[in-house]
């Protein structure tokens, strides 16, 4: 009997680690009033590339019900209007959300906003308050041991210190960051620091770290990452062991790690063979192997903190598109590991979305509360407006109600009206009086925000009669878009 009743706490065990149990999560913002709520699991921490798990409609007060089934602590990310928060979530638990506020300790710039929200769950499992205890824990031990940390960053990045010296030449960091002495001793003194604060908050966090592996693993990659900092060689042995592309601080780690990877130190024959590899190997793994000739390496872990140095170089604007794509798939078609082909396949899809050339079809809801489907109306150049009740708006809607008789014959000209509510849209319409405009809802949508780019309201974008859009920057109306309008018509008459 005892032999039947351990098998069956074995096979219990191995079912709820192969199978998902479902999280509810009851929520509340006042952006999800009577609007649509989405929660994303994130792909990969490095590109971001994300995944819809389910949707829900916030009723009139503004709150909500989802259901996920989750196999594993993950992180998800909850969006809602113009806003989203990010919190974790353990299987078959129950967890209370509540939009707080735009997160005020970030720079926010765009028109989609973090918000600080609170995260109580109904079993007290703390596991987004241990992340929280974390991040504060290795925020403060980075500000108690600032100069040395800036100094030895520095160090790891020629960009960070180039951009120092190009804004102040005379500042310390700047003159000691090429400083082989300096950063020797700041390289001590960060170690020792981050020895005991390391023995001090796993002393802290002793019964949890014993009992989750998740943030056991989580607390050891924030470790490794300021060990790399200091050249400890065992945090990449170490890290080899760890990889998981759903952990941020895994994915942080790689990215540090690939900061210089692509640049190294090599003399004039070396960087020939390098340079040379870089435009006639198809295979990732020759040039991994040339740039670990003195090292042992992992390939598993070597090929992701390669695509992660490809994406740096990307947005760095230093290698050409065309060799990061082509670099990218060589590892997409050679790798044996499923970790490399899903950050390669989503760097793929992250490159094509930066350089999107159309838009997908989306649809709307007119001032008569009927359906609009972009698709179907695209029979001509077409300029979206997107605006709110501002000041700004307004002048530029009743600039776009004059421009119409003029254009109306070769631009459908579309205002969409980015409000909070249907009925703070038609508010806004009726008191402005266009009659020379179609006029839409597009709401509190945040997969429409997101899928069309908008990083501002007011916003616009221009397409041809084929979804193609026409324009880097599309201008706003009070920013001269009519002369754009008659450079396309005087070509189309050529």
């Amino acid at each position: 009997m005892r032999t039947i009743c351990i098998l069956a706490a074995i096979i219990s065990t191995l079912f709820t680690s192969l199978f998902a149990q479902d999280v509810v999560i009851n929520g509340y913002a006042s952006l999800a009033k009577n609007s649509k709520v989405y929660a994303f699991e994130v792909i990969d921490e490095i590109t971001n590339q994300r995944s819809l798990l389910t949707q829900t409609i916030g009723n009139d007060e503004g709150n909500f019900s989802l259901k996920i089934p989750v196999k594993k602590t993950k992180s998800i990310i909850i969006c809602t209007g113009n806003g989203r928060t990010r919190m974790w979530v353990d299987p078959a638990q129950k967890y209370t959300l509540t939009f707080l506020q735009p997160d005020t300790t970030i720079t926010q710039n765009g028109f989609v906003q973090f918000w600080e929200s609170r995260i109580e769950c109904e079993s007290n499992v703390a596991t987004n308050a241990l992340i929280g205890v974390i991040n504060i824990q290795i925020a403060n031990f980075i500000s108690n041991n600032a100069y040395d940390y800036l100094l030895l960053k520095s160090n790891t990045n020629k960009a960070f210190v180039q951009r120092i010296r190009n804004k102040n030449p005379q500042s310390d960091l700047a003159k000691f960051g090429e400083s082989k002495d300096s950063s020797i001793k700041a390289r001590s003194n960060f170690y020792e620091s981050l020895s005991n604060f390391e023995t001090t908050i796993k002393s802290d966090l002793k019964l949890v770290l014993e009992q989750n592996s998740f943030i056991e693993n989580y607390l050891f990659c924030k470790l490794s990452q300021l060990k790399l900092l200091t050249s400890v060689t065992d945090s990449y042995e170490d890290m080899s062991t760890r990889i998981d592309l759903s952990n941020p601080a895994f994915c942080e780690w790689v990215e540090i790690f690939a900061s210089n990877y692509l640049q190294p130190n090599l003399n004039r024959t070396e960087k020939q063979t390098f340079d040379s590899l870089l435009q006639v190997s198809m295979h990732p793994e020759e040039i991994i192997n040339f740039l670990n000739q003195e090292n042992k390496y992992n390939l598993q872990l070597d090929e992701l903190v390669f695509l992660a140095a490809l994406r740096e170089k990307y947005y760095a604007n230093e290698w050409s598109s065309a060799l990061i794509s082509r670099l990218n798939q060589n590892v997409i078609r050679d790798s044996k590991f499923e970790s490399s082909k899903i950050l390669g396949k989503n760097l793929a899809q992250e490159l094509s979305e930066k350089s999107q050339t159309e838009i997908s079809d989306f649809t709307l809801i007119d001032d008569q509360g009927e359906k609009w489907v972009f698709g179907e109306q695209c029979n001509r150049n077409m300029y979206l407006y997107f605006f709110r009740s501002s000041k700004s708006s307004q002048r530029d809607l009743a600039l776009l109600n004059q421009l119409s008789s003029k254009y109306k014959n070769d631009f459908h000209i579309i205002a969409i009206g980015m409000q909070n509510s249907y009925e703070e849209y038609e508010k806004a319409i009726k008191a402005l009086k266009l009659p020379n405009i179609i006029t839409l809802y597009g709401g509190n949508d945040y997969r429409l925000i997101e899928g069309l780019g908008i990083q501002s309201v007011p916003y616009a974008i221009q397409t041809n009669s084929k979804k193609k859009i026409s324009f880097n920057y599309t201008p706003l109306p009070s920013e001269g878009i009519q002369v754009k309008w008659d450079e396309i018509l005087r070509k189309s008459k050529k």
